[in-house]
C-alpha cells in the first residue's frame, strides 16, 4: 500500500511540474516580445511621459502605440501567462500604465534590443522606459 502510495505522489508530483513549466523568460530569450535596453537608475533619465494600454501584437510588446524598451534589470516576462513584470509588480497585457522616459531614434541608440516583430513609428523611435516603477493610467 505504502508503494502504491508513494508512486501515486511521484507521478502526481512529476506531472505537476510538467504543467507548470518556466513562469518567468528572460527579456533577453530570442522569443521574448519586449524590446530591452541597460539603464541604471542613479544615471537619471528623460522626462517624457508615455501612458497607454501594454498591447502584445505581431510578437510585439507596446504601450498604446510606441514600441517602449524597458530595463533588462527591473524587467521579466512570462511567456505563458503573457504578464510583464517590473519593478516589483506584474502587469497583464490591456491594463493602462503610464512610464517617464523618452523617445529615442531606435537606428542609432546603442544596446537597445527590439524583437524582430516590432513596428517602429514613422520616425523609426522608441521609448526608453525610464522609471523604477509604473503608474496605473486610467485614460
Amino acid at each position: 500500500m505504502r508503494a502504491l502510495l508513494a508512486g501515486a505522489m511521484l507521478v502526481a508530483s512529476a506531472a505537476c511540474a510538467a504543467c507548470a513549466g518556466p513562469a518567468q523568460q528572460d527579456i533577453d530569450d530570442p522569443d521574448s516580445p519586449v524590446a530591452r535596453y541597460d539603464w541604471d537608475p542613479r544615471d537619471g533619465g528623460m522626462a517624457a511621459l508615455l501612458e497607454g494600454e501594454l498591447r502584445l501584437e505581431g510578437g510585439c510588446l507596446y504601450v498604446g502605440e510606441a514600441v517602449s524598451a524597458f530595463p533588462r534589470s527591473l524587467a521579466t516576462w512570462d511567456s505563458r501567462a503573457g504578464y510583464l513584470s517590473y519593478g516589483g509588480a506584474t502587469y497583464a497585457v490591456g491594463d493602462a500604465i503610464s512610464a517617464g522616459g523618452g523617445f529615442v531614434d531606435a537606428t542609432t541608440a546603442t544596446g537597445v534590443t527590439i524583437p524582430a516583430g516590432c513596428v517602429l513609428n514613422e520616425w523609426d523611435e522608441v521609448f526608453l522606459v525610464q522609471d523604477e516603477d509604473l503608474e496605473p493610467y486610467a485614460g
